[in-house]
């Protein structure tokens, strides 16, 4: 199934690795009111190997844009990452990183500093998740200055829920504080997604050689809004974020 709904929205399947001995990560969601928590069981992830990165997988990064990096892949292999971190030179694709929760930070600090940040264009957390790397009294302290120290070459993009995204572009070295679109509490059905969305949104905006702070943080909410309005994960048209097709 995984194939099949990748394939049908023109997702590469054929450097996909399949595994016969586990299954495919499970996960239970609940859900009161407009709060969620959920239980993960990576399966097949925790299995994942350095050596499934073959020579096609190599072209495939070198001839990436972006490469997009999870804190759940730091989590499950860290060797993993650092093989795919060393294809990536400086006249190769771009990393952004993502936190992802708070455990990764706070079990993988030391990975995150020595092998990752060092290369990132982007870095991405929210405000738990940084805390969580930094140290838990640091949640009320200025994460962006503790995390400029750590990846000076990086932008770091810094969310909390509907308050203004912290965002530091060190193209401009300069630092803003970017609002976030409100969504009536009425209108909110499944927050599931809402901030893989937001980060889909980012990464397109990247694409684009002139993007700003802010163009990048409202392609990120266009596409949030959408997701924690609808239930389940669907995925928004470009008409339905009010984009030319």
């Amino acid at each position: 199934m995984l194939i099949e709904k990748s394939e049908m929205d023109a997702v590469r399947t054929d450097l996909l690795k399949r595994l016969d001995t586990v299954g495919t990560g499970t996960c239970v969601c609940l859900i009161h009111d407009d709060k969620r928590s959920l239980v993960a069981s990576p399966d097949a992830g925790n299995a994942y190997s350095p050596d499934f990165i073959s020579q096609s997988v190599i072209d495939a990064i070198r001839s990436s844009s972006i490469i997009y990096i999870t804190g759940f892949f730091v989590a499950c292999c860290p060797a993993a990452v650092a093989r795919i971190l060393a294809h990536c030179s400086a006249d190769g694709p771009r990393v952004m990183f993502n936190f992802s929760a708070g455990f990764v930070g706070a079990g993988f600090g030391g990975f995150i500093k020595e092998c990752i940040l060092k290369q990132c264009e982007w870095v991405i957390g929210n405000v738990e998740e940084v805390a969580a790397f930094l140290g838990a009294d640091r949640k009320d302290k200025d994460q962006l200055t503790e995390l400029q120290a750590l990846a000076p070459e990086s932008s770091i993009i810094i969310t909390d829920g509907p308050a203004p995204v912290r965002y530091y572009d060190h193209r401009v070295r300069q630092r803003f504080d970017v609002p976030i679109p409100a969504v009536p509490k009425e209108e909110i059905v499944d927050t599931n997604g809402a901030g893989d969305g937001f980060v889909g949104g980012l990464l397109a905006s990247f694409l684009a050689p002139n993007y700003t702070a802010e163009s990048a943080v409202r392609a990120g909410s266009n596409v949030a809004a959408f997701i924690i309005r609808h239930s389940g994960i669907q995925l928004p048209t470009r008409s339905a974020l009010g984009q030319p097709k």
